[in-house]
């Protein structure tokens, strides 16, 4: 089979991909804590100075500081500059990290996040 259909096999394989990524991007844009991932694209091997198709390269978290922005809720709270707040599910006592920092007061007066994790530092809060 003629290699150019690969080579645009690949392509179009590489850019849905790559469509797809960006999507969830943009569907998160108001997610709290949300980091998107960026993307980029490499040939595949060459022969005889001809490429041989595309990929896309795995997508890259992006880290860079977000807007901080003031809720007026008492246990909201932002990182600026590098870090995870750690949490704990109190079923299994796995350990989670996150950046989103919208946590509440459960009955127990715990610091929990919106999938009722407690918080790593198993604060007790004032009633």
């Amino acid at each position: 089979m003629n290699g150019s259909i690969y080579n645009g096999a690949s392509a179009l394989l590489s850019f849905q991909n790559a469509i797809n990524v960006e999507s969830n991007n943009v569907a998160n844009v108001n997610t709290v804590g949300f980091k998107a991932d960026s993307i980029s694209f490499s040939d595949l091997m060459y022969q005889d100075n001809i490429g041989l198709g595309v990929t896309m390269n795995d997508p890259i978290k992006n880290f860079n500081q977000g807007s901080l922005k003031e809720t007026g809720l008492d246990y909201d709270f932002a990182i600026s500059g590098e870090g995870f707040f750690t949490v704990v599910d109190p079923q299994d006592e796995s350990i989670y990290y996150t950046r989103a920092g919208n946590f509440r007061k459960d009955t127990e007066s715990n610091l929990v996040d919106v999938n009722d994790t407690v918080s790593y530092t198993h604060l007790t809060l004032p009633t």
